[in-house]
């Protein structure tokens, strides 16, 4: 904290605070700029199974190469994956509540290594026991497709990630849930530059 003051247990984030570095169809970076805090977030959506195999490939090579020089810093990334993992244990995919892996689950861990970004409903210590779907077909299956990464500079900060069953957003049928993750940001040391 600024000299040596401490910093608040919370802080209120505003527009104000937000810019908006890059913009696609599939993705969205935004810098978070407060006094005591920086860092970016990502929201972004992968292509569904029903894409080829090429297009998905080349979908995750281009996000990766996009969003390499953001990763570097404090991050925090909201991704409609579009894919199941868990039945490959890495450093940054545990096998809690695990699916089986196909190549959409495949790109996306090789994504997360590369990247260096840690998911961390994926493991025990930081997820509820409770349900980990994220997603419900039109069949009525369920399924944990969409995640809460975090670069590896905020992966030790991580408290508890959970999906968020009372949040309604008034839909005509049961599509997404929203999830959550709590992440304690040192205020001390995300102090992440704008990057051009």
């Amino acid at each position: 904290a600024k000299d040596g003051a401490e910093p608040p247990a919370f802080i209120t984030i505003t527009p104000d605070h937000m810019s908006v570095v890059s913009a696609t169809p599939t993705e969205l970076v935004v810098f978070v700029q407060h006094d005591i805090v920086s860092f970016y977030v990502v929201s972004t959506h992968a292509p569904h199974s029903g894409h080829s195999a090429a297009y998905r490939q080349q979908w995750w090579i281009d996000i990766a190469n996009h969003l390499r020089p953001y990763a570097a810093h404090a991050l925090l990334l909201f991704i409609d994956a579009n894919a199941r993992v868990g039945s490959v244990e890495t450093l940054f995919i545990g096998t809690h509540h695990a699916e089986r892996e196909y190549l959409s689950g495949f790109l996306l861990r090789q994504f997360c290594a590369d990247m260096k970004i840690y998911l961390p409903s994926t493991f025990p210590f930081t997820s509820d026991e409770g349900p980990s779907e994220t997603w419900q077909h039109t069949s009525g299956k369920l399924s944990r497709i969409d995640y809460v990464g975090v670069s590896s500079s905020l992966s030790a900060k991580v408290g508890h990630a959970r999906q968020c069953l009372g949040f309604d957003i008034v839909l005509k049928r049961r599509d997404h849930f929203p999830v959550a993750l709590d992440v304690d940001i040192d205020t001390d040391q995300t102090h992440t530059p704008p990057l051009k």
